[in-house]
């Protein structure tokens, strides 16, 4: 069930090797849960990249730490 709320903050952790990580992304967008002053930051592989053409957010940035990575998406301006 999702609420109506918006978040400045949203941070995801799925499990490790998630297969629907894409889809959590586009989910995220559908819903509207981030604020359009928001951050939405994902733990996830770094055999995987987000880019602002292949998300409806803009990648503010990225970080990969051996196998694990973070991408943080704002809203694109």
């Amino acid at each position: 069930e999702y609420t109506n709320e918006k978040f400045d903050l949203i941070f995801a952790d799925p499990p490790y090797m998630y297969p629907h990580i894409d889809k959590l992304v586009h989910k995220i967008w559908e819903k509207k849960l981030l604020s359009e002053i928001g951050f939405f930051s994902l733990e996830h592989d770094s055999g995987i990249v987000f880019t602002s053409e292949t998300t409806p957010f803009e990648v503010e940035t990225r970080r990969a730490f051996g196998k694990t990575a973070f991408t943080i998406f704002k809203y694109k301006e």
